[in-house]
């Protein structure tokens, strides 16, 4: 059994705080790489993916206002790729893990293969992107390029 570092004034244990020291203001998603710690944020003081390791060095930013305007969800994928789905500007953007551009698929509407508001993601077995369509009511399964394969 593991046993909690400390107690938080409320009585929870926890084992350590991440990202505490610095701007990491409204976390709103998770990744975690072979060493490293992927923070999405957004509004308030940043949006970005913040990286951090378990070790709570500061790794910098990835991403930013430029490629992100809503983001709500991250994936993290074998070759740490960060793969951001944006409500805003209803598309899913991917950088590599020095956060350089690699593409950006998506485009408004109630088609296949088109979103309104994407939030939650994660891969299925085949590595493909399943996707939660907020405003068209639907769960979508993408390639990895963007391409429909399932409502």
């Amino acid at each position: 059994m593991a046993v909690a570092y400390e107690l938080l004034r409320s009585g929870f244990p926890y084992y350590m705080t991440l990202g505490q020291r610095r701007v990491t203001s409204n976390p709103v998603d998770i990744g975690f790489g072979k060493e490293n710690v992927y923070v999405l944020t957004r509004g308030g003081l940043g949006t970005e993916v913040r990286v951090i390791n378990w070790e709570d060095e500061n790794l910098g930013v990835r991403g930013g206002t430029d490629l992100f305007q809503w983001p709500a969800a991250l994936l993290v994928d074998s070759d740490e790729n960060l793969i951001v789905s944006d409500e805003a500007k209803h598309t899913v953007v991917t950088m590599d893990k020095n956060g350089n551009h690699m593409e950006t698929w998506g485009v408004k509407g109630d088609s296949e293969g088109e979103l309104n508001r994407p939030s939650g993601m994660c891969f299925d077995n085949e590595g493909n992107i399943v996707i939660s369509d907020t405003m068209n009511d639907r769960v979508q399964r993408l390639t990895r390029g963007g391409e429909h394969l399932q409502t």
